[in-house]
Formats: C-alpha cells, structure tokens, sequence
C-alpha cells in the first residue's frame, strides 16, 4: 500500500510537470495571436497617421526655405502627436523631395524646373536630367527647402515599438511595426491637372511694383498657361488697377510705349492711358473691360463661347501669339494707389456672368501691397477688399478665391485717421491690420493664400494655386512605383521583357538565376538567358528601387 501510494505520487508530480509544459505552449500560442494582434493594429493605425501626416505636409506644398518647412513640419508633427500619442520625433523623420514629369527621353527640366521645384541649393548646381530618379511618368531628387530650395513633396517615415501583454512570459516583451513610409504632392506632380476650370488672373500693376516684380509676376501667370489644357480650362486676365482701352474695345489698344518686346503692338492695352484711369470703379459691370481686359481665352466649345478662341498653350508649350500671352507681357506698373476691391468684384462678376455652367470657377489675386489711400475712396480700404472677396464667395458659382501676397510682410491696412496712409473710410476693424490678415481672409480659406513668397518662388505660388484649383491639391503619390512584368519571351540567346516601371533596373532574374540584361526604356528589357531545362517554366522578376515585380500569369517563360 506505501509503495503504490509513493508511485501516486510520482504519476501526480508527472502530470503537474506535463500541465506547466502544456501551459507555457499554450501561453505561447495566445501570446502569438493576443501580441501579434495588438502589433498589426499598431501598425495599421501607424499607416494611417503616416499618411494623414504626410497629406497634412503636402497641404503646404510647395515649400521654399525654412519658414515654410517649419510651418509644413510642425503640421506634420501635430497631425502624427493627435493620431499616434507617444510618438516622439526620434521615432519619425521629414524629408523633401522635387517630383517632376518624364516623358521617353528623361525629365522634362524645361517645363517643371523652376516652376514646379527647385532644387539647386542642395544639389549645388543648376540642376540636370541625372539628378532626377524615378520610374514612369514622374521622377525624384532631393530636395532641401531649409537650404532655400523649392519642394513640392515631402516623405514622412516612422517606426513604433509595440509592448506585448502576454509573450514576457516567453522573455519576448516587444514587436516593431517596421518602418513606414508616405509620400504627398501637391500640384502637377508630373502630369498637367485634368479638372475644367474658369479662372481670372488679376495681376497687380501698381507704381509699387517694380520692373522685376513685373517680370516675376508675368512668369507666374504664363506658368498657369504652360499647365492648362486650352481645350479644358479657360483662362481670362484682369487687373489692379484698371487697363488701357480704345474706346470699348480693349483689344485695340497698343502696348504702353515703355514696354519693349511689344512696344505699339496691337494687343490688349494693360498699361497706362492717363493719371485718371485708377479712378474707374463703379459698380460691375461698368467698366468691366478696364478690369478684365482679356475675356476667357481656351479651344473647348462649351456655352457661353469663349472671349479668345486661340490656344494658349500646347503640349506645356505657351503660344506667344495668343491674345493672353501678349497682354500679360504687356503688364507694366503705373497707377498709383491699391484698389482690390473693385477688380475683385469684377472678376467675380464675369466669372458669375461668362462662366460655364457647373464649371469651377476661381480667381488668382496677386498683389504686393496693401489698399493705398488713393483718391481716399472706400474702394482703397481694407474693409471694402474684405467686403468684394466675401460678396464674390457667396455667389452660387461657388468661387474660389486664391490670392498671393508678394512682399507684403510688414504692410499694414490704412489707419481711420493720421498721417502716412490714413484713408477716413476705413473701419475700426481693418484699421492698421497685418496685409497678410487681409489677404488670408479674402482667400476662400487660409491654406489657399501664398504669404510673400520670394521672388523664385512667386511662380511655384501661381502653379500651386492653377493647380489646386484645378483638383491638384494634396494627395498621396508612389515616389518610385514597382516594376511590372507582362510578357517574357523571345530567340534562344535573348529575352524581351516587356511590362512597366524599369527605369533603373538593379537586376533581372530568370527563375531563381541572376541574368545580364540593359533597360532599353521604361517599358523594356533586353536580357541574356541562363542555362534551364529545355521546355521548363520560370518566373521573370525585374528588381528596381522601387521593389520586385510580382509573379503573375505573363512572367512566365518557357525555357526554348
């Protein structure tokens, strides 16, 4: 009896030992799918603040110099402190980068350099088509905008360390969800913008403005005609203040005298007739050809029919010859005193009153200046600027106001009484306000004002605004795509791959067998065959920057 008593005992220590191994493997399991779960929401929930980080960056897009980079990076890092608490900066990294488009050849430095990005500072030279990397229709190089470059895409990488509940048990007490990354653009980002749009580009044209802000500016507007499609945007062209007409016909009126590449030409009158001509602002639509001299210029054939039926651009290419193109270059300063509320309701007024229906409208507002006291009318007011840009906004067109402060930092709204630029008509409200309250309150919203870009920056600021306008706004982009194969195939020596996305082609795998190969395009490869078994099957992978291609059913090839 003491014996099997004994051997009881024994069995029962045996099942304890059992049990303690069985429970620590189970443990392991729900360790693996309890942690291994909370990891995978983890890192979904770090993908998602990636990107909601990287679209809140690409908000600010394009950046130029370090104040708008610490403006974009401290969005950025509220966005990603609101969605992922505890995520501290050592844990994230910003970073710029230039996108622009390609074509066959390479990038298009012609087009999208300066005005798209610039970035010359970090690369140290004017840059040329090797500093841009990338596959398909868009290619990449750095770019540091507190160098003073112009960028137009940021990149937001980070990585969490998720603290598991259950696998310490297993002396296994953290998982890493890896580093991911997002990228956003705002923009052409390498294609033209596809949505119609009615826009008016009112360009500043006060005594204020100097030779070189004129040049600046009228870069700025025709980069707006080097990205639109004549066939799906029309463009029309006012001012501040008011142009040359002949008679009522503002396109028969010469050029001013003092402009030389087009000095007596017969085109639009945007230049000075007599010291009188600031005073006309009455009510839209007097005097509407003054203010916008040149109507909607474009090819489409919707109702009402175009002002200008020209093409004001081809293929990126802007058409000296089109009535648009001439009068912009026929923009010199010469009136005296800031008048924005009149051109803006007149723009408001055409746009409402010549624009395509169910069409988005917009106007580009650029100034350098705050309202002046002029005559010491109500129109050169800062409360009357307000006033036109809010009545304009309440129309049923549903019209986007975008403006673009060119040096205004520093300026003030004129005081109610006093010296210097004191106007009685202004209101206590505006009195002595920052120009750059002024203008970010006339834009339809505060993302959609350019406060004092610098004069390489001012046609970045033109493009952004054309762009956004014509729904290139902020959006999530693949920096460098992966590569696609579709067909593999060809003599015994030699196979043509054919597929997508290889440009920059690091290697060429023709079943698990590395093969030599040359990138005839972005489209092609040409690459030598491996020894394989006659009549067997493998898969082509084409490795590149941007990834492996998959397998899929046009990958194969038959060894011959």
């Amino acid at each position: 009896m003491l014996r099997s008593r004994r051997g009881k005992r024994r069995e029962g220590g045996q099942i304890l030992v059992l049990f303690e191994m069985m429970l620590i493997i189970v443990l392991g399991f729900v360790a693996l799918v309890v942690d291994i779960g909370f990891l995978r929401n983890d890192k979904q929930i770090l993908v998602n603040t990636v990107d909601a980080a990287a679209l809140a960056g690409g908000s600010q897009m394009p950046v130029s110099g370090s104040a708008d980079a610490t403006t974009a990076n401290q969005l950025i890092a509220y966005t990603i402190s609101r969605d992922f608490p505890g995520l501290t900066s050592s844990n994230y990294t910003i970073t710029y980068k230039c996108l622009i488009g390609a074509d066959e050849t390479g990038p298009l430095i012609s087009r999208d350099i300066p005005a798209v990005c610039d970035p010359h500072f970090s690369l140290g030279h004017t840059p040329i088509a090797t500093d841009f990397k990338g596959a398909g229709p868009t290619r990449v190089s750095n770019c540091d905008p507190f160098a003073g470059d112009t960028c137009n895409t940021v990149v937001v990488a980070a990585a969490a360390t998720t603290q598991y509940a259950i696998a310490p048990v297993m002396s296994v007490y953290s998982g890493s969800t890896g580093t991911i990354s997002a990228a956003s653009c705002k923009g052409p980002c390498g294609a033209p913008p596809v949505g119609p749009v009615d826009v008016v580009i009112i360009l500043d044209r006060t005594l204020s403005m100097s030779d070189a802000d004129i040049a600046n500016v009228q870069l700025g507007a025709k980069t707006v005609l080097s990205v639109y499609d004549p066939n799906i945007q029309r463009v029309a062209l006012g001012t501040i203040g008011p142009s040359q007409v002949s008679g009522s016909n503002p396109a028969t009126a010469n050029c001013p005298s003092n402009t030389s590449s087009w000095k007596g030409k017969p085109v639009l009158g945007v230049g000075n007739s007599s010291a009188t001509d600031i005073n006309y602002f009455g009510p839209a639509p007097t005097d509407l050809a003054r203010w916008v001299p040149v109507g909607f210029t474009g090819l489409d054939t919707g109702t009402p029919a175009v002002k200008y039926s020209e093409a004001y651009s081809t293929a990126g290419v802007v058409n000296t010859s089109s009535t648009v193109y001439k009068a912009i270059s026929c923009v010199v300063s010469f009136t005296q005193g800031t008048n924005l509320d009149t051109p803006v309701r007149e723009a408001g007024y055409y746009l409402h009153t010549y624009g395509r229906p169910g069409v988005k409208k917009g106007i580009i507002l650029e100034t350098d200046g705050t309202p002046q006291a002029g005559d010491g009318s109500a129109h050169y007011t800062c409360d009357q600027a307000n006033a036109a840009a809010t009545a304009v906004k309440a129309m049923s067109d549903g019209i986007l106001i975008y403006t673009i402060g060119y040096g205004v930092s520093g300026a003030t709204c004129p005081t109610t009484s006093g010296g210097g630029n004191a106007n009685s008509h202004e209101t206590s409200t505006w009195s002595g306000k920052a120009t750059t309250t002024l203008l970010s309150k006339m834009a339809s919203d505060p993302s959609k004002f350019y406060n004092s870009p610098g004069s390489s920056a001012v046609a970045a600021a033109f493009l952004s605004a054309a762009t956004s306008l014509a729904g290139g706004g902020s959006h999530l982009i693949q920096l460098y795509p992966s590569p696609i194969v579709t067909s593999a195939g060809g003599a015994v020596s030699s196979i043509t791959i054919t597929g997508q996305y290889f440009s920059g082609a690091t290697s060429v795998r023709v079943g698990v067998a590395l093969a030599t190969f040359t990138v005839n395009g972005d489209s092609t490869i040409t690459a030598s065959v491996p020894a394989g078994a006659h009549g067997s099957i493998v898969d082509v992978t084409v490795t590149t920057p941007g990834g492996i291609s998959p397998i899929t059913a046009g990958s194969k090839y038959t060894y011959p």
